[in-house]
């Protein structure tokens, strides 16, 4: 079975600067589900991208692997290069994203000699939003409690969520008006931090076609990504949905509706998710660009160096 999952950049990147860079500020536009990512390099040497190696690291304990040298995809035929490609302008092209994307991306540039550091670099930290599903679909009879959960996952784990992205972006849990679902009789919200968060609630069979709305809010913007219930005789049936907001502010208004014909919403059947990518149903991705965090960056610097 295959499966797929749905990404969508941010509109917004903030700034970035290293010890050795000047300040680069960009908007980074928002693909249709479904879009390729593409990563941004904007210390070029050589047009041709013979200069330009992408090197990616996981976390802080995983050493920084090369993804490109000189131009091409390296150690082809691995699992993920496949979804690797490098643009006419020598940005990074990831197919396809998923959890296992998140991280920080380096842009290099090299001397001919392909050893020589040149210039300055291009960092992009790649983070992902994720909904998973406590409750296996098997067990999904109504009445049921279900527990889900919305998660921003991050370059460094939840400590670097806390203290890196809680004040640019949040997670929450929304009804159908847009209003913040607050913990009552029926449901359960619980902050685990600004990055992570569930929701408790009993199923039954008055919420076929209900959507559980996950909402992450950066500033004026919002993006929303629900799940909705379906009801098939005694068993609720979850298909994840994801939609994003129109780019300009949305304050005040609903969550997006979906509009039948287009390629801005994908439903997604539980069971070939589960199978693929084990809980999570969807995800959205974005790059953020920062100069909030010069200890990060110097650890970042000395694990690449590695």
């Amino acid at each position: 079975l295959s499966c797929c999952c749905c990404c969508c950049l941010l509109p917004h990147c903030l700034v970035l600067e290293t010890s050795l860079s000047t300040q680069v500020s960009m908007e980074a536009p928002i693909p249709c589900v479904g879009d390729d990512v593409s990563l941004p390099c904007t210390n070029v040497v050589h047009p041709d991208c013979s200069s330009t190696a992408w090197l990616f690291s996981r976390t802080e304990s995983h050493s920084a692997t090369e993804k490109v040298f000189q131009g091409k995809i390296q150690n082809e035929g691995n699992e993920g290069s496949e979804r690797l490609g490098v643009g006419s302008d020598c940005s990074l092209r990831v197919r396809n994203i998923g959890a296992e994307d998140t991280g920080v991306y380096v842009c290099r540039q090299y001397l001919t000699d392909g050893r020589a550091h040149l210039g300055e670099d291009t960092t992009v930290y790649l983070s992902v939003l994720t909904i998973s599903m406590s409750t296996p679909e098997t067990d999904l009879k109504h009445p049921r409690n279900v527990t889900l959960r919305c998660s921003l996952l991050t370059y460094g784990g939840p400590v670097t969520c806390d203290s890196f992205v809680r004040d640019i972006v949040r997670v929450s849990w929304v009804n159908e008006t847009g209003g913040e679902l607050q913990g009552d009789s029926r449901y359960q919200v619980t902050r685990v931090s600004g990055c992570d968060i569930t929701l408790t609630v009993k199923l039954w069979r008055k919420d076929k076609n209900r959507k559980w709305w996950c909402q992450l809010t950066e500033g004026t913007r919002k993006t929303f990504v629900y799940l909705t219930s379906k009801v098939s005789g005694g068993t609720m049936d979850p298909v994840g949905t994801i939609i994003t907001a129109p780019q300009q502010p949305i304050d005040g208004q609903s969550p997006p509706k979906p509009h039948s014909g287009t390629n801005n919403i994908n439903e997604l059947p539980i069971s070939r998710i589960v199978l693929c990518v084990a809980l999570p149903l969807m995800v959205i991705v974005y790059a953020v660009y920062t100069t909030r965090r010069n200890r990060l960056l110097a650890e970042v610097s000395s694990v690449i160096e590695l």
